[in-house]
């Protein structure tokens, strides 16, 4: 009869696997090749970037509308200098501005269309023109250019409107004059009635006469405001446009090599940290 030999305790450890690397652990063990692969995307874009990728510049040349005080006073002109600067703004890119900028510009202002923006600065009578190009002489040239073909259009053409306003002074004094002609004349006629017409239609001659000089006192009136503004030279005070700040040399704003560089490092780093936590994972 045979027994079984004594049999030791056994080892609670023997069959128990190893505890799976935290996150940190995992990390720090990749380290050199994170930092390998975050430095190499860094580089990579940056090179693209720098000698690839076709820079851009932008120059601004900034405008100033000023408007004369009238009766209103100064606070009056600022107002109604900084809502003109609002309108102007969106007359800076339209064909007639950039027609007349194209002729001084070389290639005959090739894409000056789309290379030009334009706004108001703080809310203020002052408006910025922004020029692009692919390099910075041409970026200060077309925002200059621009900026003096604005400046040459609206002066155009406020002078031509204050040109029609005086020109239309005679033509409103003719009509003026007429009208007053013709209430005189049936103030007359209304005087006539009352003295050889009946009670009752002298009465109502006299209700025609007090309407009609009535009439009449307001186109004394409007003749004599007329002719005030016409002495006046023109009929509304005219804005004075300058270009108050020319462009100076384009600085570049597309592409930016650092930053570009530091997205590209900083998204590869924490990618590939991801890939090596998960693939130890995978493995423990």
């Amino acid at each position: 009869m045979s027994t079984a030999g004594p049999t030791g305790p056994e080892d609670p450890t023997a069959s128990r696997e190893p505890p799976p690397a935290d996150r940190a652990t995992i990390l720090w063990r990749a380290r050199r090749a994170i930092l390998t692969l975050t430095l190499g995307a860094g580089l990579l874009a940056y090179g693209i970037s720098r000698f690839v990728i076709s820079p851009t510049y932008s120059a601004v040349a900034t405008i100033v509308i000023n408007v004369p005080s009238t009766s209103g006073g100064v606070s009056d002109a600022i107002t109604a200098a900084n809502d003109l600067a609002a309108q102007y703004a969106q007359l800076i890119d339209q064909q007639p501005v950039l027609a007349l900028a194209a002729g001084k510009l070389p290639g005959g202002g090739s894409g000056l269309s789309k290379a030009i923006s334009a706004g108001v600065v703080a809310a203020q009578n002052l408006v910025e023109v922004s020029a692009l190009a692919g390099s910075s002489a041409l970026a200060q040239r077309r925002a200059n250019e621009v900026a003096r073909a604005f400046v040459t259009y609206i002066t155009g053409v406020n002078t031509a409107q204050a040109g029609q306003l005086v020109g239309s002074v005679p033509a409103r004094l003719l009509a003026n004059q007429r009208a007053i002609s013709s209430v005189q004349a049936a103030i007359v006629r209304a005087r006539s009635e009352i003295l050889v017409g009946t009670p009752t239609g002298a009465s109502v001659a006299k209700s025609v006469i007090a309407t009609e000089q009535s009439l009449l006192a307001t186109l004394v009136n409007q003749r004599r405001a007329i002719v005030a503004a016409f002495a006046e030279g023109p009929l509304t005070p005219q804005p004075v446009v300058t270009v108050a700040a020319p462009a100076g040399p384009g600085t570049q704003v597309e592409p930016k090599p650092v930053l570009y560089a530091l997205i590209a490092a900083v998204a590869v780093g924490l990618a590939a940290g991801q890939l090596f936590v998960v693939a130890a994972l995978r493995r423990a």
